[in-house]
């Protein structure tokens, strides 16, 4: 007889963590469960110091609540990053961006899209650097969120 409460227990404390942990509705108002959905497009595949390509990124809060990823320039909000091995280094583009302070976020259901000119350079130690010939991986980025696809770029050297 144990062992039968036991087992109704148990399954019963299963069937409540699964409502509890697994429920869509779950954490609507928790910062923590927001969801930006980063794109990145590029004009071109292939890009060199002669002729930049231009980069497209563009966030959607998908999440009920505003997703603030940081204070900046309220015209360069948004970013691209390129991954090498494990590592991901800030694109550094031809930008013209505004020397004001903002909280960069979405409001709930908006989203936004900044292009700029990128030929092939990243920030790396605080100094830019020009990548070497090669195909690169280049995510779209919002403070911390990174896009989960990527466009590929080749770095040509003219």
């Amino acid at each position: 007889m144990n062992r039968t409460i036991l087992k109704h227990a148990f399954l019963s404390l299963s069937i409540l963590t699964l409502l509890c942990c697994c429920s869509p509705f779950d954490n609507e108002d928790d910062q923590d469960s927001t969801e930006l959905k980063i794109t990145i497009s590029a004009s071109a595949g292939v890009t060199s110091a002669a002729a930049p390509v231009t980069l497209f990124v563009r966030v959607e809060n998908c999440a009920g609540t505003r997703v603030v990823w940081g204070y900046g320039s309220s015209t360069c909000q948004l970013n691209a990053d390129v991954r090498i091995g494990r590592s991901y280094y800030p694109a550094v583009g031809h930008r013209y961006c505004t020397q004001d302070a903002i909280e960069l976020g979405l409001d709930a259901g908006e989203s936004r899209v900044e292009n700029w000119r990128w030929k092939g350079e990243i920030m790396k130690d605080q100094e830019i650097v020009t990548l070497p010939p090669g195909r690169y991986e280049v995510h779209g980025s919002a403070g911390r969120w990174v896009s989960a696809t990527s466009v590929r770029i080749e770095v040509l050297q003219l």
